[in-house]
């Protein structure tokens, strides 16, 4: 991940950091991965990731 030009460093000011890109969702799509979240009712906002491939099963069973 380190290697990767989305990696997180490039956004603190390493090498190729562009302002305001690339986001966390960029990161997540070049490795096929979705976030989701669910609402539980309390003040939480649970955040979880998933595989691409599996993100509408989950949003039917929810």
């Amino acid at each position: 991940m380190q290697e990767n030009e989305l990696w997180f460093g490039s956004l603190v000011g390493g090498g190729g950091s562009v302002e305001h890109s690339p986001t966390l969702f960029d990161y997540l799509d070049s490795v096929k991965l979705k976030m989701l979240a669910t609402n539980d009712d309390s003040d939480a906002l649970i955040l979880f990731l998933c595989d691409e491939d599996e993100h509408t099963k989950i949003i039917e069973l929810a």
